[in-house]
């Protein structure tokens, strides 16, 4: 796979790239914010349907005041 190809079988992001910063001050309006997890869900491994033979995996973590979030995705 060349640098900056997205692999098959990962839905494109449509180039939007979510942070939990906001990008600086004024972004009281900033819909690209999410907000603050519910603690239930933190540390808890959720799972997708198989949709076109791709199982997708998820995890919420907390560092400092962060929350990180992280999607696997794997061909089945």
């Amino acid at each position: 796979m060349a640098g900056g190809q997205i692999p098959a079988g990962v839905p494109a992001s449509g180039g939007i790239l979510i942070s939990g910063t906001g990008g600086g001050e004024g972004t009281g309006d900033d819909n690209s914010v999410l907000p603050v997890p519910n603690h239930v869900v933190l540390n808890h491994l959720g799972t997708s349907a198989i949709k076109n033979g791709v199982l997708a995996v998820g995890t919420t973590t907390r560092y400092h005041r962060k929350y990180i979030s992280t999607i696997y995705y794997k061909p089945i």
